[in-house]
């Protein structure tokens, strides 16, 4: 990065190195997912779909560091063949930012059990199950572990219980990283829920 970024920003771009999954977008509104390789000052090395980068010249790169959010925006400066599937991508960074607030909804731990329905989903069968636990909750997103492999995008509902309540959430992901023993992390926005289940989510967290 520059030598006049701030520190805060700084730690923000050094954080991307090894994620995988995180939520990009080009200028002309392509959704892909971005594996970070490496960095290099101020340039991302990654991998993503090729067939996502059609007419795409700028990406904008949206996660989270230490509970805030932020909005990376990149020019694609080189596209290199890596596989059948994927491309290499060179990205010079032209701005970091807090997204939005730079503060994200309060949080509930959960740490509970749950069950996981997918939706439209690239690469599993609408209607089938899978066991999840979920690791927290806010009125805004959810975040997940999982063995299946979603994909940024991706939309389910999943079951659980939390402050002695069902909870039924429907969710997009937004986000996924690797976990322990080849798990899945993910992250997801709330798209859906039962009835008082937000509130329940207020509660929790401390919002009600």
């Amino acid at each position: 990065m520059t030598a006049g970024a701030d520190p805060e920003s700084r730690a923000a771009f050094e954080s991307m190195a090894g994620r995988s999954g995180l939520a990009a977008v080009g200028q002309n509104e392509s959704e892909f997912p971005l594996d970070v390789v490496s960095l290099e000052d101020d340039t991302v090395i990654g991998l993503v779909p090729r067939m996502r980068l059609v007419g795409v010249e700028q990406v904008t790169v949206r996660f989270a560091e230490d509970g805030r959010p932020w909005r990376a925006q990149f020019d694609l400066q080189k596209a290199e063949l890596h596989s059948d599937e994927q491309a290499l991508v060179t990205l010079r960074l032209l701005e970091i930012v807090l997204d939005g607030s730079g503060r994200v909804a309060p949080r509930a731990a959960v740490h509970a059990p749950g069950m996981l329905t997918a939706g439209h989903c690239r690469n599993i069968v609408r209607g089938n199950e899978y066991s999840v636990r979920v690791d927290d909750v806010s009125g805004t997103g959810f975040q997940f572990t999982s063995e299946v492999e979603l994909a940024p995008g991706d939309e389910f509902s999943v079951v659980f219980e939390a402050g002695g309540r069902k909870l039924v959430l429907d969710g997009k992901a937004i986000s996924i990283a690797p976990g322990p023993y080849g798990r899945h992390v993910i992250g997801a926005r709330i798209t859906g829920s039962g009835p008082g289940d937000l509130r329940t989510i207020s509660e929790l967290a401390g919002g009600g």
